[in-house]
């Protein structure tokens, strides 16, 4: 069966404990009919995060508002296919159907199918992986970005 691990989140997110129980009430009656399936880990270091997305299917990105998508690039250097809202920078970084699922902000139904989708179908799930891998190392990498502000200064002194 599958399983959600939630990274992120500030002290004020968890209970005195540190992490593992959401202060938040409904997060808590949310996750309760699946909670043998979740696990909460709070806050990581680029390391760790690095380790956990090696196990992966997906890296879910359900934000509002998300004004790069930094997290979302990182996932995709580590071959991990992106689910995220169709936000912000998200909508930038995430070719959707090629290196992850972009879904309706706010919208639970099309997350879920999104999660069914990758989590269902490994041949996808590898594809879009491997996509990833390309996109972080062509768009993502220091030596496109910097070629492109060279470009831009170029133009600018012109």
């Amino acid at each position: 069966s599958a399983r959600l691990t939630i990274a992120g989140g500030g002290p004020e997110d968890f209970d005195e404990r540190g992490c593992c129980v959401p202060r938040s009430a409904r997060l808590r009656a949310a996750l309760e009919p699946i909670r043998d399936n979740v696990e909460i880990i709070g806050p990581k270091s680029q390391q760790a995060l690095s380790k956990l997305y090696k196990d992966k299917t997906a890296l879910i990105v359900p934000s509002f508002y998300e004004s790069f998508g930094m997290v979302a690039s990182e996932a995709h250097a580590a071959g991990l296919p992106v689910i995220a809202a169709r936000v912000g920078g998200l909508k930038d970084v995430v070719v959707d159907n090629v290196t992850g699922l972009l879904f309706r902000n706010k919208n639970a139904a099309e997350l879920a199918d999104c999660m069914y989708k990758l989590a269902s179908d490994r041949e996808l799930n590898e594809r879009m992986g491997q996509a990833a891998i390309r996109r972080a190392y062509e768009v993502f990498n220091w030596v496109p970005i910097s070629e492109q502000l060279e470009k831009i200064y170029e133009q600018a002194i012109e």
